[in-house]
């Protein structure tokens, strides 16, 4: 990384980051300040270790080593902007596989925080494109990234989910069509599908009731409780139509349930447990 092409074509990357943080049109102070200096190090460090052996115009003490370099007499730290390197000696850095700039906005008003959120969507965009570049290839990271990522992660979810749930109402409807007369179908399915989306709600409302924390994970919960209870609903409605010789419907259904009883048991307290642990133990969010 360290040759003057690419480093070039990294700093021209950088400076429509740059450009935008140091503008004063709008504001007596620039967007970076006080943090507009934050990257210096890696600029000085650039322009001596580029002339050292080519030109006269040097600091010929200049102690290129890392974490720390010492040019013009000045310690200058690097460990937040070289990664992968590579060095003749004990110290030494000759090659960086990795350079990265740090930039802190002080988006303290709408203006500011249009500006910051534009320009750093654009290069955001140019970093997914990988043919603005010759040389190298940049990434770039921050808040508005994560937050947009996050809200295209989201709505492609939705979509899929979608999907996921129109199919499962198909599929139940066909198993469903296959074991009971046509004018039961509509309660049925609905029965089916919808009692474990009332499940969820409810146990979403006492979580919230209780004033207990609501994690992202959880989101996903009613999905899964969708596929346990269509399970569990599949399950019965073959129990019920397999016992067609009972004429009473009491002695029907309690025979259903001493059958599928232990399964849906299991089922339940597994669940119930696995859904515990996962409450108790979130990943931190």
């Amino acid at each position: 990384m360290l040759r003057e092409n690419h480093i070039d074509e990294m700093f021209q990357i950088n400076q429509i980051m740059t450009d935008v943080l140091y503008d004063t049109k709008s504001s007596d102070l620039p967007i970076c300040h006080p943090f507009c200096d934050i990257n210096k190090p890696i600029s000085i460090f650039w322009d001596q270790f580029k002339k050292n052996g080519n030109d006269t115009d040097y600091d010929k003490d200049a102690i290129f080593s890392f974490p720390v370099s010492t040019i013009f007499g000045q310690e200058f730290f690097l460990g937040l902007n070289l990664f992968n390197r590579v060095f003749s000696n004990r110290s030494t850095i000759i090659h960086a596989g990795t350079i990265m700039f740090w930039h802190l906005a002080n988006a303290d008003n709408p203006h500011k925080f249009k500006t910051l959120q534009n320009v750093t969507t654009t290069l955001f965009e140019m970093s997914r494109r990988r043919n603005v570049t010759k040389w190298i290839n940049f990434n770039i990271f921050g808040d508005e990234i994560a937050n947009r990522e996050m809200i295209r992660g989201a709505y492609q979810a939705t979509k899929l989910m979608i999907v996921g749930f129109l199919l499962l109402i198909c599929f139940v409807f066909l198993v469903v069509w296959r074991k009971m007369e046509f004018n039961l179908l509509p309660p049925i399915v609905f029965a089916t599908i919808f009692s474990p989306f009332l499940a969820a709600i409810s146990s979403f409302g006492i979580i919230s009731w209780l004033q207990l924390p609501i994690y992202s994970m959880m989101c996903i919960t009613p999905f899964l409780i969708l596929g346990i209870g269509v399970d569990d609903a599949f399950i019965m409605i073959q129990s019920w139509t397999s016992l067609k010789a009972k004429t009473s419907r009491k002695e029907r259904l309690a025979q259903v349930f001493i059958e599928i009883g232990p399964s849906i048991s299991i089922t339940s307290i597994t669940n119930l447990i696995a859904f515990g642990i996962g409450y108790l133990t979130p990943t931190p969010q």
